[in-house]
């Protein structure tokens, strides 16, 4: 179900509750680690923050499958407004005529229109978390270079990805002790926060010993790798 932003804003301060209890979502990469088919331990934290319960689609259920694209197929109704905005007042403004539009009509399905359905719908919702909460994700992502020691900065403190993404603009975000690094919404390393000067993650360092000593074989890389961080976990800020 959709409304517009103010509408939204009305809702909430008429009724709060409007988190549900039960969430059921695709498998989409950014929230479901594609390796262990579980929930990243990002979007746990959010749900268990949010108060509601996650639940994948089941393989091969279109039954499940379809309630979830069903909602999707929202956006499909921007296609043919392609090129006929300029900027992002007039996009938000198409945004919200179409949203007045499915709110308003009878679903095939249940056969009422969904703002009508909201009004029953909210006796079974939550409410939100507090606004400290809201407000941390919605700000969470801070943009960051990685530079040539294939090392961004973050607190004072310095922090390792992948080498391949040097000089490129990188997000960073604090969560539960941890700092998570991004390029775009692909989540490329996570590090515990420490009062360490140097982070590197072992692949990250063992990569950058590889390409600046190529002549070496891979038991000395890793021990490379080791001694020097070793040495490095000493330094202290």
């Amino acid at each position: 179900m959709y409304f517009k932003s103010d509408n939204n804003l009305i809702l909430a301060n008429i009724n709060p509750n409007i988190v549900p209890k039960r969430l059921l979502t695709d498998n989409m990469s950014s929230i479901v680690n594609v390796k262990t088919k579980k929930f990243t331990e990002e979007f746990r934290q959010f749900s268990k923050d949010f108060n509601f319960t996650p639940e994948k689609c089941n393989v091969r259920s279109p039954q499940t499958k379809g309630k979830v694209e069903s909602a999707n197929r929202f956006i499909s109704r921007l296609v043919p407004y392609n090129y006929e905005f300029e900027n992002e007042e007039e996009l938000i403004e198409i945004i919200n005529r179409l949203s007045d539009e499915v709110n308003n009509e009878i679903n095939q399905t249940t056969g009422v229109k969904p703002i009508m359905l909201i009004k029953k719908e909210k006796e079974y919702l939550s409410p939100l978390p507090n606004k400290e909460i809201i407000e941390s994700y919605l700000n969470y992502m801070k943009p960051t270079t990685i530079h040539n020691d294939s090392m961004i900065y973050y607190k004072g403190k310095r922090y390792s990805a992948a080498h391949k993404f040097i000089n490129k603009i990188l997000k960073v975000r604090e969560l539960d002790n941890k700092l998570y690094i991004y390029n775009n919404t692909d989540l490329i390393r996570i590090h515990p926060l420490t009062q360490k000067i140097i982070n590197y993650h072992e692949d990250d360092y063992k990569k950058i010993m590889a390409e600046k000593l190529p002549f070496k074989n891979e038991d000395d890389i890793e021990a490379f790798t080791i001694r020097n961080l070793e040495i490095l976990d000493n330094l202290k800020g």
